[in-house]
């Protein structure tokens, strides 16, 4: 399991050297929005941001009663039926836009060093709540959605939506500054 974990950890750490590329390459487009209403590619960056947080509390609460319990494995782990669909359903390339709840907009007064500062520290914390999960059993360890409640996964799939969801926000900002589309 720990080859497992360690590739999900370098998984976000290139996701963190996505966002700053792109944003000294294109610093200028970077907060540009492409048309009203649309988010800007840096503002992709902070909504996965403000999205990774309520997630990660939830996984971090599981993971300490997991240990306490002794729900313990070494993997690999597959995650579940649904927590992958979900994963799945996000992954570029982006086929059809989501609905997103008012609290995971961005504010629109953020600046490039914000964003990127915000970014790489739900990154960070990403990637100490998977240093955490070293020796868990995370296809036993469940969570529910923060923002689904119906939607209960392991811990597993819920590493895989938080990646494929930012995934999706760095495809979403690419095409942004490459044609503002």
């Amino acid at each position: 399991m720990s080859g497992q974990i360690d590739s999900l950890i370098d998984r976000a750490r290139m996701q963190m050297e996505d966002a700053r590329a792109l944003a000294g390459v294109h610093e200028t487009r970077f907060m540009d929005r492409p048309s009203p209403g649309r988010w800007s590619a840096g503002e992709q960056f902070e909504h996965v941001a403000l999205t990774d947080r309520p997630y990660l509390g939830v996984i971090e609460t599981a993971l300490r009663e997991a240990r306490i319990r002794g729900v313990l494995g070494e993997g690999p782990f597959t995650g579940g039926r649904i927590g992958n669909w979900f994963a799945r359903s996000m992954a570029p390339p982006v086929r059809r836009r989501m609905k997103t709840m008012k609290k995971l907009h961005p504010a629109s007064d953020l600046t490039v060093q914000n964003i990127l500062s915000n970014f790489d520290q739900a990154r960070n914390e990403l990637i100490a709540s998977m240093e955490l999960a070293r020796g868990v059993d995370l296809d036993r360890t469940t969570i529910r959605s923060p923002f689904l409640k119906l939607l209960k996964m392991p811990v597993s799939s819920a590493y895989e939506v938080l990646l494929t969801h930012a995934d999706r926000h760095i495809w979403l900002a690419r095409q942004i500054v490459k044609d503002g589309s």
